[in-house]
């Protein structure tokens, strides 16, 4: 197992929900944008921290679970794929530019997870206060 999957299941298992790992990997991902930003604008090259974003994405596309249920697994394949191809290209163009866009995208997810996690949270109250409610624990 990489080095980064070990992080990320560490960073799920730490939490109650896998929704914890996504926000908190995908702000890491942010950071490192903004330090590569710093890169460029140094006119140096960022193909190791570049390389390590892609890494990091794509480590957590391998950890989705299918869900025959649903589309949204290969949806989420599918934006993790692009932004390492972005990554990729970001670097090769030094391009702010395309920094940018990851960070909105990724900004963008932070915000789709915030909202999965506390509709999950809210669940949770509503049954505890029904088993309050009827006795139960």
């Amino acid at each position: 197992m990489s080095m980064l999957n070990k992080a990320y299941r560490e960073v799920q298992a730490s939490t109650s929900e896998g929704e914890e790992a996504y926000i908190e990997l995908y702000g890491r991902i942010i950071d490192w944008t903004h330090e590569l930003g710093r890169i460029f604008s140094a006119g140096s090259s960022g193909s190791e921290l570049a390389e390590k974003c892609r890494r990091l994405v794509l480590s957590m596309n391998a950890l989705i679970n299918p869900d025959a249920r649903s589309d949204i697994p290969n949806r989420l394949n599918l934006l993790h794929n692009w932004l390492a191809e972005e990554l990729v290209a970001a670097d090769r163009e030094r391009s702010q530019e395309k920094l940018d866009g990851i960070r909105k995208v990724l900004i963008e997810m932070i915000g789709i997870f915030e909202a999965l996690r506390a509709r999950r949270a809210m669940g949770r109250s509503e049954a505890l206060t029904e088993n309050s409610d009827t006795g139960k624990t």
